[in-house]
């Protein structure tokens, strides 16, 4: 069977999209689908806007940025005193929610993406909806199916991880 070349529908551009183009964000790493998801929610209101830092110094933040996003111009630095407050009111216990999932990541993995998938988890614990939600994950077994291959060293179980599983893990003796 031949593959559908044929336009879905026609961008504002008017350049076609196709089932490829569909499929090929669909298969965009979740780092940064994520990523790109919390500092949305965080201009918008939806999360703290220190999340919008992910817990970064500007310089690491925006070399970060530039790796998961390359087709993006380079971005223009807020002035630093800014940032710093900014950053400052990052809770500490985020921090180590960072640290601790991506001493879990895989062995394999690309560290910036964990490094970014472990820093955005850490900063959507703050939202006031589901973890997955909180994400922009389509739902609680997508959450747990990213959890699972990204973070293998998690002691998961099997069960669907929310806020407070994630706080009490963090918060059992070593």
């Amino acid at each position: 069977m031949a593959a559908c070349v044929s336009p879905l529908l026609l961008r504002p551009d008017g350049q076609r999209f196709t089932l490829a183009d569909q499929l090929a964000q669909e298969r965009q790493e979740p780092a940064e689908r994520v990523v790109m998801h919390v500092m949305r929610a965080a201009q918008q209101g939806d999360l703290p806007l220190y999340a919008w830092t992910l817990g970064l110094p500007q310089a690491e933040l925006l070399a970060m940025l530039h790796t998961l996003f390359p087709e993006l111009s380079p971005l223009q630095a807020l002035p630093e005193p800014h940032y710093r407050l900014l950053q400052a009111q990052v809770p500490p216990r985020k921090h180590r929610l960072a640290r601790c999932l991506q001493a879990c990541a895989a062995p394999d993995a690309d560290p910036v993406h964990s490094e970014a998938l472990a820093r955005a988890l850490a900063m959507v614990s703050a939202g006031e909806s589901e973890l997955w939600q909180d994400a922009g994950i389509a739902s609680p077994q997508a959450l747990l199916a990213l959890l699972q291959a990204h973070f293998p060293g998690l002691p998961l179980a099997g069960q669907l991880p929310d806020k407070a599983w994630l706080w009490r893990w963090l918060d059992q003796p070593a």
